[in-house]
């Protein structure tokens, strides 16, 4: 880890993104890049990928909706 992004509230964030991928099969990445494209203001993610398979996860991102209730969890680091 990262100890300027270890903090509790970003471990909650991971344990919030990780049930949602689980509930819905989108993988990690994608829901990730989906909560940036969600964000109520204007976000341009930029990343690099290892592979063909993770550029297809992150792409996934794209057309995922997040229900209304995980995603303000997420945003805001809170139970889900």
């Amino acid at each position: 880890k990262y100890a300027a992004y270890d903090h509790p509230e970003n471990d909650r964030r991971f344990e919030i993104l990780t049930k949602i991928s689980r509930e819905t099969g989108c993988p990690i990445a994608g829901c990730a890049i989906a909560a940036l494209l969600a964000m109520p203001f204007p976000v341009f993610p930029v990343f690099s990928v290892s592979g063909e398979e993770h550029l297809q996860e992150l792409l996934q991102g794209e057309s995922f909706a997040f229900e209304q209730g995980a995603f303000d969890a997420l945003r805001l680091g809170k139970e889900y």
